[in-house]
């Protein structure tokens, strides 16, 4: 039992650890930097297009849905939603869990190439 909690203590603390140096790392101000830095992220890439096309898709791609709001503050939430564990974990945090229960490893390659990666080890194709 201790084993077990220490196991489950010392995986917190690289979760928090990773998750901090992300944190850590110089934080985009403006509208462009931070949707391409979302995009990488998610995509692999920065995408090419008109901001509001690509602030979209993203926002349909996390929450179904679109925001109302000024560009920077659509922008800003779903940046937060990504990155900033304040008051949840984030969406990398949470990725990088359950990526770690499945394959007892953390990938550092994009959103849609780990979801697809876990999709195929779970149900042998992707969704």
């Amino acid at each position: 039992m201790k084993f077990r909690k220490l196991c489950s203590a010392m995986l917190s603390a690289v979760f928090l650890i990773s998750s901090m140096g992300m944190a850590a790392a110089s934080t985009p101000e403006t509208v462009q930097d931070k949707l391409a830095a979302v995009e990488k992220d998610t995509y692999g890439v920065e995408q090419t297009g008109a901001l509001v096309e690509r602030i979209n898709k993203l926002e349909k791609d996390y929450d179904g849905t679109h925001r109302s709001g000024s560009m920077m503050a659509r922008v800003n939430a779903i940046y937060d939603e990504v990155y900033t564990n304040s008051t949840h974990p984030s969406t990398l945090a949470d990725l990088n869990a359950i990526e770690w229960n499945i394959d007892h490893q953390v990938s550092m390659n994009s959103v849609e190439k780990r979801v697809a990666d876990m999709e195929m080890s779970i149900n042998g194709k992707t969704g």
